[in-house]
């Protein structure tokens, strides 16, 4: 990600806070705010943190409903979240990302791939038999980086991992807010 070290960071879908945590560990100077849906996970994120005595804030709130002003994060992650939500909440989370990022900001979405096998499809196959088709079917068609775009203007990813469940992809973007 590139980090300075000093900069303001979103967690979306922190779950356990892992990653936050390695984070704060690997650059203190940072203000880490991590957000998940569900209030077990901020629960366990929470008792994480104090055993591993970082400062970090973690809260029980949506990605569609942000409750932060506007430019408030230099930077913004998620990991594994967005093939949870439906469309329309993809959409709309997309869109508080936007408005809370800060001019020429950053978003980095980890997160399933659109299959480009028919290998990679199948793997794909458990992942939605698991988690719904209603929700990974954006994945296998392709439409997340469409809303990427469609909000951002520009995403590129920037790696592809081959798992036994299919591709993680990485994608990231920035832009000027004029």
């Amino acid at each position: 990600m590139n980090l300075k070290g000093n900069e303001t960071i979103l967690d979306i879908g922190c779950g356990t806070g892992t990653l936050s945590i390695m984070l704060k560990k690997k650059y203190p100077g940072l203000l880490i705010i991590g957000i998940d849906g569900d209030n077990d996970m901020i629960t366990r994120a929470r008792k994480k943190a104090e055993i591993n005595g970082v400062d970090i804030t973690f809260m029980h709130t949506f990605a569609q409903q942000l409750p932060f002003e506007i430019g408030t994060f230099d930077t913004v992650f998620s990991s594994l979240v967005f093939h949870h939500l439906p469309t329309d909440v993809k959409r709309a989370a997309l869109a508080e990302i936007h408005r809370v990022l800060i001019p020429n900001g950053r978003l980095f979405i980890v997160d399933w791939g659109q299959p480009t096998s028919r290998t990679e499809r199948l793997r794909f196959y458990l992942i939605q038999l698991l988690d719904g088709f209603k929700t990974t079917s954006d994945t296998v068609s392709g439409k997340m980086r469409e809303f990427i775009e469609n909000e951002f203007g520009t995403v590129d990813e920037i790696k592809r991992v081959k798992t036994i469940f299919g591709v993680l992809s990485v994608y990231t973007t920035s832009f000027n807010q004029s």
